[in-house]
């Protein structure tokens, strides 16, 4: 026997909303994150620790780079699955008028 699922067209929402802040957070962080790292290596600032942190930066930069991916890609599947479930909720509604 199949479960009973249930499911709050107001939570769907919720649920993207969280993800897009979410997302938008990372990305806005992500771009902090360079534009400091610019200042840093524009600035002049030399040293150890300024090369230790560059070189950091630029090895786990691929990783930050997909993982913002990641998170765009989960965040248009919610939405997508969204849409899927308001579409299917309209056309059941109009299936038993």
């Amino acid at each position: 026997m199949l479960p009973n699922i249930k499911v709050n067209a107001e939570d769907l929402e919720l649920i993207d909303k969280e993800l897009l802040e979410a997302c938008e957070n990372y990305r806005q962080a992500q771009k902090e994150l360079e534009a400091d790292i610019t200042k840093l290596t524009s600035g002049g600032l030399e040293g150890t620790l300024a090369t230790d942190l560059l070189n950091k930066f630029e090895d786990k930069k691929p990783a930050l780079e997909k993982i913002g991916k990641h998170a765009e890609e989960i965040k248009d599947f919610s939405k997508s699955k969204t849409r899927g479930f308001h579409q299917m909720l309209d056309e059941t509604k109009r299936i038993i008028r």
